[in-house]
């Protein structure tokens, strides 16, 4: 729960986000207008012909409107999943311990993530029982092309890798 959440309820706690040190810390802060996180989801899109989103809104309408393909759009939304996840991660972190991690390492953390996923959706594509018209060639062979895949994403002997 978000310190705005927790001084509503009269909890004494300071309001300030344990990410960035400086904005006081709600749900859209942590995630959207957070120096640290801007900069963590700017490395991450950079390379994906998006931009980063500004806000939740932004995020829920492209989910449901976005016009591209099926797999493209799976890799993007399992990228701002990985990127919610440890940026909340890092700010229970920081909660609890002293322990602070520059912004590279979540991006870092985020794409090892992305690539587990990624090669396990290749692996059960893979092994599908579905007709080939469903399954029309592998998530790595789909995205070939390098400005379609997020940032750090580049094709590798038939399978997408992070890189690093």
């Amino acid at each position: 729960m978000t310190r705005d959440k927790l001084i509503t309820w009269g909890i004494n706690f300071p309001p300030t986000c344990l990410l960035c040190g400086v904005g006081n810390e709600s749900t859209a802060h942590i995630f959207f207008e957070c120096d640290y996180a801007s900069i963590v989801l700017s490395r991450l899109f950079e390379r994906s012909g998006l931009q980063s989103p500004t806000r939740l809104e932004e995020v829920v309408r492209w989910i449901i409107s976005c016009q591209v393909d099926g797999k493209f759009k799976t890799v993007m939304k399992l990228l701002f999943q990985a990127a919610i996840y440890f940026l909340w991660k890092e700010r229970i972190s920081r909660l609890q311990s002293s322990l602070l991690r520059p912004s590279q390492l979540i991006v870092r953390d985020v794409f090892l993530h992305l690539r587990a996923k990624l090669f396990s959706l290749d692996k059960e594509e893979k092994n599908s029982t579905a007709p080939p018209s469903i399954t029309s060639g592998t998530i790595s062979n789909h995205l070939s092309k390098p400005t379609s895949i997020p940032s750090g994403l580049i094709e590798c002997k038939d399978k997408v890798r992070i890189a690093e």
